[in-house]
């Protein structure tokens, strides 16, 4: 069955996945290589193909397409291809390139990892070493694509929400980072000694928080900028639990949904979610409901390396005159569980869009200020 291979290039680990395209698809290979700097790649990229070499159940004989992630620009200093030819694939690869290209030469190539990586895996000398077939190497893109794709994201309308530390909101047309995440949703539950049923109670009770809103910056924001950390009530104080919580989270859903629109120009009618609390059906219930849109629970694990595999599949589809449509290509290996799916409540909707306006006046009166209410 065809295998394609994807790769997602960080400056402290490089991932290899390797799906295979057949009637039940699956990843069949998945490693992990990690190192302290860039400067430790080549070495990182000799052992993690090796081990794919060994791995007794992938047959790279049904290789059929390469691509990979990697920070920065797509475009950069290509790897001269003299040097490329005269690499001898009896030795290992970060040695023989130091000895053919000089130390700044190297470093401004690993200022551009998409080009320097797509170079490298073009050389025969990783056929010869490890046996690999001559397959194309589709052009690399940023890690901010292929984890796109490694969610199954693909066109307008669509949006990726990452909920961790910093909470994160996607798509094609850029990203935006709250810093305001996960922490200030555990300190607020803390601070009024609550559980997560608890929690989750009290976010399903009275949406909308009768009108009162809270600007949710316990810490300096990113977006927007903030320099005067501390949170801003508006018509109740600390000591109401009940409006305290629903205050902070529905305003940090409130401010990922006005910013998000400005990443593209479509309506949004599918939010993706990942993070640790991507579990959290009631505040996934309040994010249905800001958004006004459909909200999916999707757990992948190295998103832009499976992203770059199924970039790898769709363009080989293409050359091979036989194209796929993205929805074929994401199928059975990065598209949303239907059983996950939270619908959004009309009533809410309505409430939250009148909120929303409310939120964004209130945010552009105050990130400058410092905190008085």
């Amino acid at each position: 069955m065809p295998l394609y291979l994807g790769f997602d290039v960080r400056a402290d680990s490089l991932t290899a996945i390797v799906i295979e395209i057949a009637e039940t698809r699956r990843i069949a290979f998945h490693r992990t290589v990690t190192f302290d700097s860039p400067e430790e790649w080549e070495e990182a990229l000799d052992r993690l193909l090796a081990t794919l070499a060994m791995a007794a159940d992938v047959d790279l004989h049904a290789l059929r397409g390469i691509s990979g992630a990697a920070p920065g620009d797509v475009n950069g200093h290509a790897i001269p291809g003299a040097a490329l030819l005269a690499l001898n694939p009896s030795r290992p690869l970060a040695p023989q390139l130091l000895a053919i290209v000089t130390e700044d030469e190297l470093r401004t190539m690993h200022a551009s990892p998409c080009a320097f990586f797509a170079d490298l895996l073009m050389a025969p000398y990783w056929r010869q070493r490890y046996s690999l077939p001559s397959v194309p190497v589709v052009e690399w893109h940023t890690t901010h694509v292929s984890t796109l794709v490694g969610h199954g994201i693909f066109r307008p309308g669509e949006l990726l929400i990452s909920l961790g530390v910093n909470d994160t909101v996607a798509d094609f047309g850029g990203a935006h980072t709250f810093r305001n995440g996960s922490l200030a949703r555990d300190w607020i539950r803390l601070e009024h000694r609550l559980d997560e049923d608890a929690l989750a109670h009290l976010l399903e009770q009275r949406p909308g928080n009768d009108g009162l809103i809270m600007l949710p910056w316990l810490e300096p924001e990113s977006t927007p900028v903030v320099a005067y950390p501390g949170l801003r009530r508006f018509g109740f104080d600390r000591f109401d639990a009940a409006r305290n919580v629903r205050g902070l989270i529905e305003g940090q859903l409130m401010a990922l949904a006005n910013h998000a629109a400005t990443l593209s120009g479509a309506p949004i009618d599918r939010v993706t979610v990942t993070g640790a609390e991507s579990a959290n059906r009631a505040l996934l219930q309040v994010m249905s409901n800001v958004f006004g849109a459909d909200v999916y629970r999707l757990d992948v694990v190295d998103a832009a390396a499976l992203g770059a595999a199924l970039r790898a599949y769709h363009a080989e589809r293409v050359s091979s005159g036989e194209p796929v449509s993205w929805e074929a290509v994401v199928s059975g290996l990065a598209e949303p569980n239907p059983g996950h799916r939270v619908t959004p409540n009309p009533k809410h909707v309505a409430t939250y869009a009148r909120l929303r306006r409310d939120y964004a006046i209130l945010e552009r009166l105050h990130q400058d200020r410092r905190p008085i209410c």
